[in-house]
C-alpha cells in the first residue's frame, strides 16, 4: 500500500526493480547489491566541504541491524530519504526479509509534504520564541543558563558539587518519577501512540475549539515515563508542551480531549504497531503520518 502522495509511487518502484535485475543479469549479484553498488559512486555528492552529511542525507545499513549488520564504515552507505525508502524495498523484494518491508512501511509515510511539515513547524516554533522572547531569544534565559552552567559561590558551590548534584537529580529523580506513575499512566506510554498537534488549538490553549484545522500526525514510540512522551512531542513542535507535564495525565485518563494544541488519537499496542500504522493509513489515506528521527535507529531498520 502506497499512497497517492508517498515520497515514491508503486510505477517507479517497479521500474526501478525492473532496471536493476537487468543490470544484474550476468553479474553474479543480486538486485539490491546492484542498487547499492550504483549509489556508491555517489557518495561524494551526499556530502559538504567538510566531510558532514548534507540535509535530507541518511545513513543506510546496507546489511540491516535486525539481519545482523553492524555498524562499521564498509556497512554504511549515504542515501536520500527516497533512495532509503527504494533500498529497503528492494532488499525486501529480493531477499524477501520481512524486516525490510516494516522499514519500508515506516517510511512511506514521508512524503515531501510530511518533510516540510516538520521543517515548517520547526521554524514556526523558534518564529514564536524570537517574537515572544522566550527560551534561547531571551537574555533571561541565557544568563540563567550560564549561571547554571558553572559555580555560584566558590568553595560552598564548585563545579563538582554542582555536577554531583545534578548527577543524582538525573538518575534518582527520574527513577522516583518513573516509580510514583499511576498504573494507568505506566501501561500508556509503554505502548506507542498516535498524536495530532493544531495550531489552532495551541493559540487557544484556555478553550476547547472544535475546529481543530489542519493538523500535524505523529507517531510516539514506547518510552519509560510520560515526561519522555512530552519530549518527543516537543521534538516535533518545539516549544509546544512546558517543562512541566504533570497536568498532561488529563489526555490519558479521558479528563481532557486536548491541551496544548495535541489531542491523543490512539494508542497503539507494542506488539501491533505495524497494523496500527497500517490502520493509520487505511483510515486516513490523504495524511501523513510523522516518526520520530531515532525511531529507525531503534528498531534496527536503519
Amino acid at each position: 500500500m502506497i499512497l497517492k502522495n508517498s515520497i515514491i509511487t508503486e510505477t517507479e518502484l517497479r521500474s526501478i526493480l525492473e532496471d536493476v535485475l537487468e543490470k544484474s543479469k550476468g553479474t553474479g549479484a543480486n538486485g539490491y547489491d546492484t542498487y547499492i553498488s550504483s549509489k556508491k559512486t555517489e557518495q561524494v555528492d551526499k556530502v559538504d566541504n567538510l566531510g558532514k552529511r548534507k540535509p535530507g542525507i541518511e545513513r543506510h545499513h546496507i546489511t540491516p541491524k535486525f539481519d545482523g549488520g553492524l555498524d562499521s564504515k564498509e556497512n554504511i552507505i549515504l542515501l536520500t530519504v527516497k533512495e532509503h525508502v527504494i533500498a529497503h524495498w528492494l532488499r525486501w523484494k529480493v531477499l524477501g526479509k520481512r524486516g525490510d518491508y516494516t522499514a519500508f512501511l515506516f517510511r512511506i509515510g514521508d512524503t515531501e509534504e510530511a518533510l516540510a511539515q516538520r521543517n515548517k513547524a520547526v521554524q514556526e516554533a523558534r518564529e514564536r520564541d524570537r517574537a515572544a522572547n522566550r527560551n534561547f531569544f531571551s537574555s533571561t534565559f541565557q544568563r540563567e543558563m550560564g549561571f547554571r552552567g558553572g559555580p555560584l559561590g566558590g568553595s560552598a558551590n564548585t563545579e563538582a558539587q554542582f555536577r554531583a548534584r545534578q548527577q543524582v537529580g538525573l538518575t534518582y529523580g527520574r527513577l522516583t518519577g518513573i516509580r510514583n506513575q499511576s498504573s494507568n499512566l505506566q501501561e500508556f506510554v509503554s505502548n506507542g501512540s498516535i498524536w495530532a498537534f493544531s495550531e489552532i488549538a495551541f493559540a487557544n490553549k484556555r478553550v476547547v475549539v472544535k475546529d481543530r484545522g489542519k493538523e500535524l500526525f505523529c507517531l510516539v514510540t514506547s518510552k519509560e515515563s510520560f515526561a519522555d512522551v512530552a519530549r518527543s512531542l516537543n521534538a516535533f513542535v518545539p516549544n509546544s508542551i512546558p517543562q512541566n507535564v504533570a497536568s498532561m495525565h488529563k489526555l490519558v485518563n479521558g479528563e481532557r480531549k486536548q491541551m496544548y494544541g495535541w489531542r491523543i488519537v490512539n494508542t497503539l499496542i507494542r506488539s501491533e504497531v505495524r497494523e496500527g500504522i497500517q490502520d493509520f493509513y487505511t483510515q486516513n489515506a490523504n495524511t501523513n503520518l510523522l516518526f520520530e528521527e531515532d525511531l529507525l535507529v531503534n528498531e534496527g531498520f536503519e
